[in-house]
């Protein structure tokens, strides 16, 4: 017999369906309820699983208590209890142990027009996300397509990426995306990537790049070097890689936009001088990018994310302390979240910034104008 639980969580349909996102289909059977407006509770039910422990959130379950079955499908979820949690699904041949699944973070879809991108092609790198919920790279690769773009979303990890896809083609059947996996420090994958774009529609006119890690907190000092050079490589000359083959397809397709993703952390360090540092590079290169290609139209400018609630931040687990001390840190002394980030890009990308480039965008709800500890 199927293990069966219903789980009952403030989401909409479409969140509820990017989380099933992992899921093999083929092992998993699920009963999305009837389709709400993006900010309206839905009900998921009847998902047949099995648990397997991984942290400390879910300790109480033994995985002695779950039968072993073939296949595993995965489901990575975001939760106010244990955002890093690892929900490993199967299909059962006899009944098998079950818990409740917390709730999952999901901000609601903003709206859009539907032609602001109208007609326009592009990449976005960094379109999945670490785990369930919206990212910079998914809200912008999310809004691009929803405003008309064709875009391709690029992630190391597809699975992430399809999980994009999903969400983008629940609010937009029609929307045209595809997947390239890649590695953006990598020259071949980054030209790959570009052929794909131009291949499938015969130019490109965008480009965001997302690609980034954090380090923790660390100075010249004692930071280990080679972690220092990797922070550098994922963060600066990924940009650097994507830039060097989209610019002309850019320039051949008559100008382009370049939106790259820095950090406050480089307006204001605050000792992940690693991070800093390549964020602060980030800003230069942009900058430098949008002198040497103005005459081309190709523009490059940049967004400098502050404390958000993202999936990049809470993976890794964030108690409610340290998400209220980040929130009071804006003066508006609201959360920011991925979508904020997304709908920043958009206008960076669309024609109704067409006099705007090598700015620095910070997207922070007035942080820099204070100074309390985040």
């Amino acid at each position: 017999m199927l293990t069966v639980v219903d789980i009952v969580c403030e989401r909409s349909a479409v969140a509820a369906r990017v989380a099933l996102g992992r899921l093999d289909r083929d092992h998993v059977r699920s009963e999305v309820g009837a389709h709400h407006p993006s900010d309206q509770p839905s009900v998921v039910s009847q998902i047949e699983y099995s648990v397997v422990p991984q942290h400390a959130a879910l300790s109480d379950v033994s995985a002695s208590r779950v039968r072993p079955l073939a296949a595993p499908a995965r489901l990575a979820y975001a939760a106010e209890h244990d955002q890093s949690a690892i929900v490993a699904l199967r299909r059962h041949r006899e009944r098998g142990h079950a818990i409740t699944i917390p709730e999952i973070s999901m901000p609601p879809v903003p709206r859009t027009t539907g032609v602001r991108l109208e007609g326009k092609r592009a990449i976005v790198t960094g379109a999945g996300s670490r785990a369930a919920g919206i990212g910079n790279g998914r809200a912008a690769a999310a809004l691009f397509a929803l405003e008309g773009a064709r875009v391709l979303l690029v992630d190391r990890e597809l699975e992430a990426a399809e999980e994009t896809r999903a969400l983008i083609l629940e609010h937009r059947p029609d929307a045209k995306v595809e997947l390239f996996e890649a590695d953006v420090t990598d020259e071949e994958s980054c030209a790959a990537m570009v052929r794909t774009a131009v291949d499938a529609w015969g130019g490109l006119d965008i480009l965001q790049n997302n690609v980034g890690v954090g380090l923790s907190a660390g100075s010249v000092v004692d930071t280990d070097l080679d972690q220092w050079d990797m922070v550098q490589d994922v963060n600066v000359r990924s940009m650097v890689l994507t830039g060097r083959h989209a610019i002309p397809a850019m320039i051949e397709s008559d100008g382009g936009s370049i939106i790259n993703i820095s950090s406050v952390g480089a307006l204001r360090p605050r000792g992940m001088t690693a991070y800093s540092t390549s964020k602060g590079a980030v800003i230069a290169l942009s900058q430098a990018m949008a002198v040497d290609h103005a005459r081309q139209n190709v523009r490059v400018n940049c967004i400098a994310p502050g404390p958000m609630y993202t999936p990049m931040v809470y993976a890794g687990g964030m108690d409610e302390d340290r998400r209220t001390s980040r929130r009071e840190a804006s003066a508006l002394g609201v959360e920011g979240n991925g979508w904020d980030i997304g709908l920043a890009a958009t206008f960076l990308a669309s024609d109704e910034s067409r006099f705007i480039t090598g700015v620095v965008l910070p997207v922070e709800g007035g942080m820099l104008l204070r100074g309390p500890s985040r």
